[in-house]
């Protein structure tokens, strides 16, 4: 939270010291008038790239240890196998069922989730909301089988996941993650994954519904362009429509989705929401909401505290009857309520 008042206030402060060396040089007759509006002209102008390029770093630093954080919890997770006679499991047609689940988190002995009950009906749209990032992350990664709950049931359409096969389960779930991984290789196959059962023609369109289409066409070499394994020479936003392109062209039953905290702006945003108005409708999706527009959105909110379920509704309900969600609310969106309200 200090980061950008230290940013701006460090660059002021150079800003000063150096014009105060400048007017030293222009009284001893070193430096003309001219050439003081000169720097200072110079230093006006490089100061917002210089800004933007700290910024980049800033996101980019935070982005790599979210994801080694994510990682390495996921690596210290326990075996997950598929059992001997495991059964196909049909398309995602009316629930999603958590019953007295609960999750130790791997290597330790705290509870990521206790007890937690909760039914999401199929073509709706559900957000989890809570303090714990660590919570939310556990309890989706618990239905494509990432991890295994310690105990309780998770179902759908009353197939318990532990006795379906691996592929029919994780065939219906596409994630998009906050920061997500994209590949050494061309945009074009960052979205196709490299799987040649879809067309160039197929991935076009997924990424026009992502919004993606309009910035790979100003790529050097289009779908074609060959970009890093941090996503180099793409933004973050542009990196997260890759991969929300990816989850659209693989036309997944239930879609769970963590929005970016940082690095959007203002079109980005209103391009996300006319993908949700797109894509959404009639599909079932589970949010990690990280703005206000999408969290009133969702049919059902959850709210998630000390690895239990301790309010559900909508978000006007949950604004009206939950002291817990409200506080949280203000602190995420104080600065949203104030301008709306301005």
């Amino acid at each position: 939270a200090l980061y950008q008042p230290l940013l701006v206030l460090l660059g002021l402060l150079c800003a000063l010291v150096l014009l105060f060396v400048a007017g030293i040089l222009v009284l001893s007759g070193q430096l003309t008038v001219a050439g003081l509006v000169a720097l200072s002209t110079a230093l006006v102008s490089l100061y917002p790239p210089v800004q933007s390029w700290l910024e980049a770093r800033r996101l980019l630093r935070r982005g790599r240890d979210s994801a080694v954080n994510v990682f390495k919890f996921l690596e210290r997770r326990g075996e997950v196998g598929q059992v001997v006679g495991a059964e196909f499991l049909p398309p995602l047609h009316k629930q999603i069922e958590f019953d007295n689940v609960c999750l130790r988190e791997p290597g330790s002995s705290r509870m990521l989730l206790q007890d937690v009950t909760l039914t999401i009906p199929a073509g709706k749209r559900v957000g989890l909301v809570g303090p714990d990032d660590l919570e939310k992350h556990a309890l989706v990664y618990l239905i494509p089988r990432l991890l295994d709950p310690t105990s309780g049931e998770i179902r759908i359409d009353q197939h318990n996941l532990r006795w379906v096969t691996l592929d029919s389960l994780r065939a219906q779930i596409a994630i998009v993650l906050m920061h997500n991984l994209i590949f050494h290789d061309t945009v074009a196959n960052n979205i196709g994954c490299g799987d040649n059962a879809y067309t160039l023609g197929q991935i076009i369109e997924a990424a026009k519904v992502a919004h993606a289409h309009h910035f790979i066409q100003k790529l050097p070499k289009g779908y074609e362009t060959p970009i890093g394994e941090l996503g180099h020479p793409l933004s973050i936003s542009e990196q997260f429509r890759i991969a929300l392109a990816r989850a659209v062209l693989r036309d997944p039953a239930l879609l769970i989705i963590e929005e970016p905290q940082d690095g959007l702006d203002e079109e980005t945003k209103a391009l996300l929401d006319d993908t949700w108005t797109r894509v959404l409708p009639g599909r079932t999706v589970i949010f990690l909401p990280h703005r206000i527009s999408t969290i009133r959105s969702c049919d059902t909110l959850f709210l998630l505290h000390k690895g239990r379920i301790v309010a559900s509704g909508t978000h006007k309900e949950l604004l009206a009857q939950n002291t817990l969600y409200r506080h949280l609310h203000y602190l995420e969106f104080s600065e949203v309520v104030e301008q709306i309200q301005a």
